[in-house]
C-alpha cells in the first residue's frame, strides 16, 4: 500500500476523518465504478455496487495490512459485490432471459480500438480474476488505476524494472486468458483499450453517495438500501469463506509428549507461499551481505535461509535476543527477498561451537548435551525439560516473526543424532550424567516439536527436516504426523542414497500437494557421485528434485565457486521446474 493510502486509512480508522475517507473514495471510485459497470451492465446497479464496496472498506479498514495494495483489494471486493448482485437478480428474475448489456461506452477511441473493446469488455473481469495475485495487482494498478511503473514499484517495495516486468508478464497472461475465451488481441491494442476504457470515470454524485454510505457503515448507522444489503451479504460470504477453509483442514490427532492428548489445531495452509530457490547461509555469525555478496541478490533466488544457534537466541533462561534475525530481515527486505529461519540445537564440531544454551547443561536437563561421533554437540531432546525450553523458544520466535511479511517460514536444523543406536547407548553408559536415550521419547519429542512450530507459525511455512534418524523405519510415522498437523517435510538432496530412500524420501510422493516439501543441497551434495563414480550435475539435482521429490522449495547451501559457477547458471535455465502449487492440507495418507 502506498504511503498516502496508509496515512488516509490510519486517519480514518483512528480519528474517524471524513475528509480522509472522501479522498480515498475520490481516488478509487473510477476503478470500482468501471468494474461494476462491466460486470453488471447496468449503471444504476453499478452505483449500488460502488456504495456497497466502500461500505465494506469502511468496516474492514482497521484490519487491512500495509502489504495490501488498496486498489487491487477494492477491485476484488467490488467483483464479489457484483457476483452477489448478479446472483440475486437471477433469483428475482429467473423466468426472464439475461438482459442485454446497456452500458454505453464513453471515450474518444474509434475504429479498431472500439471494435476490440466490444469483444474484450464482457470477458475482461473473468480473465483478470483468473490471473495470479501478483499479475492482477500489476495490471490493475497500471491500466485500471493509471499508476506509473515508478509508483507501483514504490508501493510494492521492488525495483522499477521488476515492476515493469510484472506488468509485461501480466499483460501477456491476460492475453492468453482472453485467447482461451475466444478473443485474440495484440498486446499493443490491449494496452490501448485498457487505458482508455477500463477505469471509467464515475459521476460526481456517485462519489458523494459512496462517501456517505461508507461513513454510515463506519458509524454503525442503519441504512436500508440495496447497497447495504449487498455489503452485508458479501461480508458474510468473506467470513464464511474463512470458515470453510478451516473446515477443509480439520485436524486429526497428534500426541503431546507425556500427555497423549489430541492437540492438532492448525491445519490451514500457510498464508505465505513463495516457493522456489533459496540460498542457505548457515554460519552462526557474519554478515549476510558480506558473505553472500551479489549471489544473494540474483533474481532467480526467492530468498535466503539462515541458521541461528539456540544459545545466541536465548543467552540466559527466558531472556531472548532476536537482534541477529531482525538485522538479517532488514537486509533481506532491502534486496526484495524473503527469509527462512532455522533454529539450531546442535553444533557441527567442537565444544567452542556450542549451539545449546549454557543453562541446559545441568542435571535438571538430563545433562543437556552429548557429543556425537563427529565431535559435534547436540541437545538431549528426549528430555522433557529440554523440550519445554525448546518449545518456549519456538513460541517466542513465532510471536515476533510469524506476521512479518518477509519471513517466509521456520525450520529445524535436522533430526540426525549422527550416531547409531548402539553408539549412542555406549556413549551414555560412559557419561552417566546424560539421560539414557529412549527412541520412543525421541520420536515423541519430534512430533511435539512439529506441533509447536505449527502453532507458533500459523501464517508461515513450517518445514521439518527428517534426516538420518537413528531408526529410519520410523520415518513414515513422522511423515504421517506431519501430514496430520500440516507441517512440511524436508531433508538433504542426494540423487543416489539408499539410506535416505528408506527414510523421508520414500514418502514424498504421498505428501506432495498436501504439505510443503522443501529439501536442502548441503556442502557435500555438490560433490555427489553415482555408484559408477561419475559426478552428479546440478541439472540432474534439479530434475531429481522435481520428478522424484516433487519439491516446492529447494535450499542451496552457499559454497563457492560451485554456487556462482554451477548453481546460478542452472537455475537461470531450469529454475522453474519446482512445483509452485499451494498445498491443500487435506491430511490424507495415500496408499
Amino acid at each position: 500500500m502506498n504511503a498516502r493510502d496508509c496515512e488516509l486509512l490510519r486517519d480514518f480508522v483512528e480519528n474517524g476523518s471524513e475528509d480522509a475517507f472522501r479522498e480515498i473514495v475520490e481516488n478509487y471510485t473510477g476503478l470500482v465504478y468501471g468494474t461494476a459497470c462491466r460486470s453488471l451492465g447496468d449503471r444504476h446497479l453499478a452505483e449500488d455496487a460502488v456504495q456497497s464496496t466502500f461500505m465494506i472498506l469502511a468496516r474492514k479498514a482497521r484490519g487491512l495490512s500495509r502489504q495490501v495494495m488498496l486498489g487491487s483489494w477494492l477491485y476484488r471486493t467490488v467483483s464479489l459485490v457484483c457476483s452477489h448482485m448478479k446472483r440475486a437478480a437471477m433469483r428475482r428474475r429467473k423466468w426472464e432471459a439475461v438482459a442485454k448489456k446497456t452500458t454505453e461506452l464513453t471515450g474518444a477511441l474509434r475504429g479498431e480500438a472500439e471494435t476490440t473493446w466490444a469483444f474484450v469488455e464482457p470477458l475482461l473481469d473473468r480473465a483478470l480474476q483468473s490471473l495470479s495475485a501478483k499479475s492482477r495487482d500489476a495490471v490493475v494498478s497500471r491500466y485500471l488505476l493509471g499508476k506509473s511503473t515508478m509508483e507501483i514499484a514504490a508501493e510494492l517495495g521492488i525495483r522499477e524494472n521488476t515492476a515493469a516486468a510484472r506488468i509485461s508478464y501480466g499483460i501477456r497472461k491476460l492475453r492468453e486468458r482472453l485467447a482461451t475465451l475466444g478473443v485474440q488481441v495484440s498486446a499493443g491494442l490491449l494496452v490501448t483499450v485498457l487505458g482508455a476504457k477500463a477505469a471509467e470515470a464515475a459521476p460526481l454524485e456517485i462519489v458523494g453517495a459512496a462517501h456517505a454510505a461508507g461513513m454510515a457503515a463506519a458509524t454503525g448507522a442503519s441504512v436500508a438500501t440495496a447497497a447495504a444489503v449487498a455489503s452485508e451479504k458479501v461480508m458474510q460470504a468473506m467470513l464464511w469463506a474463512k470458515v470453510k477453509l478451516a473446515a477443509v483442514c480439520v485436524a486429526t490427532t497428534a500426541a503431546v509428549v507425556g500427555v497423549g492428548a489430541p492437540v492438532a489445531r492448525h491445519l490451514l495452509s500457510p498464508a505465505k507461499w513463495h516457493p522456489g530457490h533459496y540460498i542457505v547461509h548457515d554460519w552462526t555469525g557474519g554478515s549476510l551481505e558480506r558473505t553472500l555478496g551479489q549471489a544473494g541478490r540474483d533474481p532467480v533466488l526467492t530468498g535466503v535461509m539462515r541458521s541461528y544457534a539456540w544459545a545466541a537466541l536465548e543467552p540466559s533462561q527466558g531472556r531472548y535476543d532476536f537482534s541477529a534475525i531482525e538485522s538479517d530481515l532488514q537486509y533481506v527486505e532491502s534486496i526484495g527477498k524473503r527469509l527462512f529461519i532455522v533454529f539450531k540445537y546442535k553444533s557441527d564440531s567442537g565444544i567452542g561451537n556450542d549451539a545449546i544454551p549454557a543453562y541446559l547443561h545441568g542435571p535438571d536437563y538430563g545433562g543437556g548435551v552429548y557429543v556425537d561421533t563427529k565431535n559435534g554437540r547436540q541437545a538431549v531432546r528426549w528430555n522433557v525439560n529440554v523440550q519445554q525450553r525448546l518449545f518456549a523458544l519456538i513460541r517466542a520466535l513465532g510471536a515476533r516473526f510469524d506476521k512479518e511479511p518477509c519471513v517466509e517460514g521456520i525450520s529445524n536444523v535436522d533430526t540426525s543424532v549422527r550416531m547409531r543406536l548402539d553408539e549412542l547407548e555406549a556413549y551414555i553408559r560412559q557419561n552417566p550424567a546424560t539421560q539414557p536415550y529412549d527412541d520412543d521419547a525421541f520420536i515423541a519429542s519430534i512430533k511435539a516439536e512439529m506441533n509447536a512450530m505449527k502453532e507458533a507459525f500459523p501464517h508461515s511455512v513450517a518445514i521439518y527436516n527428517i534426516d538420518f534418524l537413528p531408526n529410519q523405519r520410523r520415518a513414515r510415522e513422522l511423515c504421517e504426523h506431519a501430514l496430520a498437523v500440516g507441517v512440511g517435510i524436508g531433508g538433504p538432496v542426494a540423487v543416489e542414497n539408499r539410506w535416505l530412500e528408506m527414510g523421508a524420501y520414500g514418502h514424498h510422493a504421498k505428501l506432495a500437494g498436501q504439505v510443503p516439501l522443501g529439501n536442502y543441497m548441503h556442502w557435500g551434495g555438490y560433490g555427489q557421485r553415482r555408484a559408477d563414480g561419475t559426478p552428479v550435475t546440478v541439472e540432474e539435482v534439479l530434475f531429481f528434485a522435481r520428478d522424484r521429490l516433487r519439491l516446492n522449495y529447494l535450499f542451496w547451501q552457499h559454497r563457492e565457486p560451485q554456487f556462482t559457477e554451477q548453481v546460478l547458471p542452472a537455475l537461470r535455465k531450469y529454475g522453474h521446474v519446482l512445483d509452485r502449487r499451494k498445498p491443500v492440507c487435506a491430511g490424507r495418507w495415500i496408499g
